[in-house]
This record gives C-alpha cells, sequence and structure tokens, in this order.
C-alpha cells in the first residue's frame, strides 16, 4: 500500500523532528518580529558589520540623512557621518581593536 496508512502511530523520532522544526520557526518568526519593530522604530537605527560598514538602515535614519539605503550599503560609517579627524580614532577603538 502506498500513501498514507491510516491508523498508525507517528514514531517518537518523527514527533521530536516535527517538535523541533516548529521550534526553529517560532524562533525564526520571533527574530524578524524583533528586527522589524528596531527597524521601525522612530529612533535613527543603523546596524553595521564588524568592519564598521552599513549592513541595515531604517526608515528614520533614512529621512535624517537624506541617504538612502542604497547609498549607503556597504559604505563605512565613518566615511560618511563622523568627521574624518573622529572617524579614524573610533573606527580604530571599536573594529580594529
Amino acid at each position: 500500500m502506498s500513501g498514507i496508512e491510516f491508523g498508525k502511530k507517528s514514531s517518537p523520532l518523527r514527533n521530536q523532528k516535527h517538535a523541533n522544526v516548529l521550534s526553529a520557526q517560532a524562533a525564526l518568526e520571533n527574530d524578524r518580529n524583533f528586527v522589524s519593530a528596531i527597524l521601525d522604530a522612530a529612533a535613527l537605527v543603523v546596524v553595521l558589520d564588524t568592519k564598521g560598514q552599513i549592513v541595515r538602515f531604517n526608515d528614520a535614519y533614512e529621512k535624517a540623512t537624506g541617504y538612502t539605503f542604497d547609498e549607503v550599503k556597504d559604505k563605512s560609517l565613518w566615511d560618511l557621518f563622523i568627521l574624518p579627524e573622529e572617524g579614524a580614532s573610533l573606527s580604530i577603538k571599536y573594529f580594529l581593536s
């Protein structure tokens, strides 16, 4: 007989795998909701990678700076928004140490 066999119990391993998938989906949804809440905030939010390059940028930051995300994506925060004499010391202090 092919297909689903009715009346058969699911194995404990199959139940555990299903529970793990549901748990992972819930965790991903929570993470997505958290990121959305942060990026939708009225506060200025910019997310940097370990080199100080911009990887996320919310609408409030876009409105305040006049830059679109596409214009600043993967560019250094220091080069765009920090005075040159201050940028070098900040990037060394926080990202190159």
